[in-house]
C-alpha cells in the first residue's frame, strides 16, 4: 500500500501543475497504467502455459474495476487529500522514490508497446 502510496503523491504532484482537476487525472492514470500492468502479466501467463489471448473488452473490464477501486479508495474516503496534504512519502529518499515512480509508468507504458510484440510471439510458438 506504500507503494501506491508514493505513486499517487508524485503523480499528483505532477498534474497539479498541468491538469486543472489532479486528482481525478491521478486516479484515471494510476488505473491506467495498474491495468496494463496486470493486463500484460496476465496475458503473459495464459499465453504461455494455456495459448490462449484475452479479447479487448476483458482487458478494458479491468481497466473499468481499477478506475472504480482508484476511486473508492482513494476519492470517496478522503484518502487522496490526505496523502497530498502530508510530507512527500518516501523508501529511502525523495530522489529514489521519483526515480522508482518513473521507473513504474515507463515499464507499464513501455508494455503497452512491447506486449503485443512479445505475446504475439508466445501464441505462435504455441501452435
Amino acid at each position: 500500500m506504500r507503494f501506491i502510496t508514493i505513486l499517487y503523491y508524485y503523480s499528483y504532484a505532477f498534474y497539479k501543475k498541468v491538469d486543472d482537476e489532479p486528482h481525478a487525472m491521478t486516479i484515471f492514470a494510476l488505473s491506467f497504467c495498474e491495468s496494463l500492468l496486470i493486463n500484460f502479466i496476465a496475458q503473459f501467463v495464459t499465453a504461455h502455459f494455456f495459448c490462449y489471448s484475452f479479447s479487448t473488452w476483458g482487458m478494458l473490464g479491468v481497466m473499468i474495476a481499477f478506475l472504480i477501486l482508484n476511486y473508492f479508495l482513494f476519492i470517496r474516503t478522503g484518502r487522496g487529500k490526505r496523502i497530498v496534504k502530508s510530507t512527500p512519502p518516501v523508501i529511502y529518499s525523495n530522489r529514489i522514490a521519483k526515480v522508482i515512480v518513473i521507473l513504474f509508468f515507463v515499464v507499464t507504458i513501455s508494455s503497452l508497446i512491447y506486449g503485443p510484440i512479445v505475446l504475439k510471439d508466445l501464441i505462435e510458438n504455441c501452435k
